[in-house]
């Protein structure tokens, strides 16, 4: 893989760093930083460059109700952070407990985009 930059534009000065600096995991985690607080219904888990989100309910049509909320949030903080979603590299997992035979997989929808369901994540 070739060197990536990351511009950085602070106050009409534009920069760059390389994506391999100690700067720009540093520069990502203040950008994201305010994600967790912007999502409301779901849990926000960051750890390094990934993000995790939790959603839980005992109804079908509350967590429908639950999962559609999160990703309008989602789409609105993107969309104010200049911000887009590698979709190739997103994905859902349904977690249930064992004795529960129905595994929900409810459609999840990111700004017109079919988010694929998973049976494992690796971080």
């Amino acid at each position: 893989m070739g060197l990536r930059k990351v511009y950085i534009n602070f106050k009409g000065n534009e920069r760059w760093s390389p994506s391999s600096s100690v700067l720009s995991p540093v520069l990502f985690l203040l950008y994201i930083n305010d994600l967790p607080i912007n999502i409301q219904g779901g849990r926000t888990i960051l750890f390094a460059n990934d993000t995790n989100i939790q959603i839980e309910a005992t109804k079908a049509n509350i967590l429908n109700k639950k999962i559609k909320e999160v990703m309008q949030q989602l789409s609105n903080w993107f969309y104010s952070n200049k911000l887009v979603i590698n979709t190739d590299k997103t994905t859902v997992i349904s977690f249930h407990a064992w004795q529960n035979k129905s595994n929900l997989k409810p459609e999840i929808v990111f700004q017109d985009m079919d988010i694929r369901y998973k049976n494992e994540r690796k971080f």
